[in-house]
C-alpha cells in the first residue's frame, strides 16, 4: 500500500510469517492480507491500513474493519489534503477499543505525528536523517524530541500554534516551547499551515480543544470572524494576531502595533516619533495594526501598497497619505516599515521596493 518493496505479495507473506515463527515482538501486514498469517502468541500484529492519496470520511468504519480482523494494534496512515482531515484521525485515536497508532501523511498531516501523542497514539515514527523520511510529512527525530518535547507530552498537554500560510519558516514553535520546557509548562506549540478559509480551520478545531493561537500573514483579518470576543483596541485595529481559548470562549487581541512601535523606538534612541516621516509599506492585517500605533505616536504616515484601494481605504481610516507601490522609489522618509511578506522565508533577502529607496 504505497510502500517500496518490489517483493511479490507472496514473498512478503512468507517473510512476515517467517518473522512469526522466530518469535518477532510485532508484524505489521496490510488489512488485505491479515488473514493470510498464521498467528503464534508470542507475537502481536499490526494491522495496517495506507491512503497515499486522500483521509477517507469514513474512517471510522476502516479502523472497526481492521480490529474485526483480528489486529493487536490497529495502523492508519492517510494522506492529508487539509488541516482540517487530522480531526478524522483525531476521533478514530481518541473512541479506540485496541492500541492504535493514527497519523496523517503530508505537511497538512505534521501535526497528527505530534498531537496523536496526546491523543493516544501508541507510536509515531521520526527519521533519523531528516534527507530521508520514509513518508511524506516526518519530523525529524531531533525535532520531535528537541523542538516538541515529545516524550514529555500526554493526555494532559495543552496545545497552542501559530495559524498562517506559508508556515513552515516560522521560528515561534522554537520560541515557546523552549519556553514552556524552561518554565515546567506542559504544553505544545505546532505550527498549523492553514489554506482557504481560516474561520472554517477554527470553527472546526473548537473541539479539540486549542488553548490559544497566533495568528499570521494572511490570515489577521478574516480571523476576527470566527472570535466570539475582541478586545476594543483589536476592534479598532481590524485584525487579530492572538487567540486565547477561555473557557470555550476564543478571545481576539492584537500585540502587533505594541511590538511594532515599541521596536521602532528602540531605533530612535529617544528621539520619540512625533513629526517623523514613516513609510509603511502594505495595507494588511499587521499593516493596520501599526498604522494605528503610528497614529496614536504622532508620526506623519504614508501608506504604499500594490493594491492602491487597500492602501486608499486604510490612509483615510487613520487620516493620512497614500501611494501605489509603483511610487515607493520616490518616497522621502525618516522611517520605512515593511509589513508585507515580501522577505520572508524563504526570500529573505527580498525587498518590496529599491534598496535605493
Amino acid at each position: 500500500e504505497g510502500g517500496k518493496s518490489a517483493w511479490p505479495d507472496e514473498v512478503r507473506l512468507k517473510v512476515l510469517q517467517a518473522a512469526i515463527e522466530l518469535g518477532a515482538d510485532y508484524v505489521d501486514v496490510e488489512l488485505g492480507f491479515a488473514d493470510r498469517l498464521k498467528r503464534r502468541p508470542s507475537t502481536k500484529i499490526i494491522v495496517s491500513y495506507h491512503n497515499f492519496t486522500l483521509t477517507p470520511l469514513d474512517l471510522p468504519a476502516i479502523y472497526s474493519r481492521i480490529v474485526r480482523a483480528g489486529a493487536d494494534v490497529a495502523k492508519l496512515a492517510t494522506m492529508a489534503n487539509s488541516i482540517i482531515d487530522n480531526l478524522r484521525m483525531f476521533e478514530v485515536l481518541r473512541h479506540a477499543s485496541v492500541p492504535c497508532i493514527g497519523l496523517c501523511m503530508g505537511e497538512a498531516g505534521m501535526i497528527s505525528r505530534i498531537l496523536g501523542r496526546k491523543l493516544g497514539t501508541m507510536l509515531t515514527y521520526a527519521p533519523l536523517d531528516p534527507a530521508k523520511p520514509t513518508a511524506p510529512g516526518q519530523v525529524p527525530l531531533d525535532e520531535m524530541v528537541g523542538l516538541y518535547n515529545y516524550r514529555s507530552i500526554n493526555s494532559d498537554t495543552q496545545i497552542y500554534g501559530v495559524v498562517g500560510n506559508p508556515i513552515a519558516h516560522s521560528i515561534s514553535p522554537h520560541i515557546h516551547n523552549a519556553a514552556f520546557r524552561s518554565l515546567g509548562i506542559n504544553a505544545v506549540y505546532v505550527p498549523l499551515k492553514v489554506e482557504g478559509d481560516v474561520c472554517n480551520f477554527i470553527e472546526a478545531f473548537r473541539g479539540l480543544p486549542v488553548q490559544g493561537y497566533s495568528i499570521t500573514i494572511p490570515h489577521k483579518q478574516d480571523a476576527m470572524r470566527a472570535m466570539d470576543e475582541v478586545d476594543p483596541v483589536c476592534r479598532s485595529i481590524g485584525a487579530v494576531n492572538t487567540v486565547a481559548n477561555r473557557k470555550g470562549r476564543l478571545v481576539g487581541s492584537n500585540t502587533d502595533w505594541t511590538a511594532a512601535i515599541e521596536a521602532i523606538e528602540r531605533g530612535l534612541d529617544g528621539e520619540g516619533l512625533p513629526g517623523k516621516r514613516v513609510a509603511l509599506i502594505g495595507a494588511g492585517g499587521t499593516a493596520r495594526a501599526i498604522a494605528f500605533g503610528l497614529k496614536a505616536k504622532g508620526a506623519n504616515m504614508c501608506i504604499y501598497n500594490r493594491t492602491v484601494d487597500r492602501a486608499a481605504k486604510l490612509a483615510e481610516e487613520v487620516g493620512c497619505e497614500w501611494r501605489g507601490l509603483d511610487e515607493i522609489e520616490r518616497l522621502d522618509a525618516d522611517i520605512i516599515a515593511n509589513s508585507t511578506s515580501v522577505g520572508m522565508h524563504p526570500n529573505v533577502d527580498a525587498t518590496p521596493g529599491p534598496r535605493s529607496a
